[in-house]
């Protein structure tokens, strides 16, 4: 626990950028199952889904980027120590779960009990942002069965949402 403290202080470089304890230990356990050899490094090509099984989901243009910052010092690779760096810095861009349900907010019928009619919904799921279609937004309120009264509680819908992104790491 210690040693997880030491390095969530030095991941960061400025207050917003540490890592709790349980997302540093997080960190090295991904960064462990692409270290093959056991060298302290690991190929830079791996970049994008270590960090996309961290839930950081950064597009490609980015992980580009990434890559060239991050290859400069080991021919290719990182070390463990740059692997922190990169997500204490990225995953203070991550959605919490207040900041999901927030997005909502504006669209809301019902702010104090955060409700969403179902048609009010599916319009914004499948019109706004990142468009889903119309099939797979049924298939979320059936799988999720968050509607209740032609109404969906936006609070349940976000736990979900965020739930099911943690699980993706244990699939990994």
């Amino acid at each position: 626990a210690k040693e997880n403290q030491e390095e969530a202080k030095m991941a960061g470089h400025g207050k917003s950028d540490i890592l709790t304890e349980e997302q540093v230990a997080e960190v090295r356990e991904i960064f462990t199952l692409f270290d093959k050899d056991s060298d302290g490094l690991v190929d830079v090509q791996h970049l994008g889904f270590m960090m996309r099984s961290l839930t950081l989901n950064p597009t490609e243009k980015e992980v580009e980027k990434l890559q060239s910052e991050i290859c400069k010092t080991h021919q290719g690779k990182f070390d463990q120590q740059e692997f922190l760096t990169v997500v204490a810095r990225r995953g203070k861009d991550t959605d919490t779960l207040e900041e999901l349900e927030g997005a909502f907010d504006v669209f809301m019928e019902d702010k104090e009990e955060k409700k969403l009619g179902e048609m009010r919904f599916m319009f914004l799921m499948t019109s706004v942002g990142e468009k889903m279609k119309e099939e797979e937004v049924k298939e979320i309120l059936q799988d999720c069965d968050i509607v209740h009264e032609g109404q969906i509680n936006i609070k349940e819908f976000a736990k979900i949402i965020m739930s099911k992104q943690s699980s993706l790491i244990l699939l990994l």
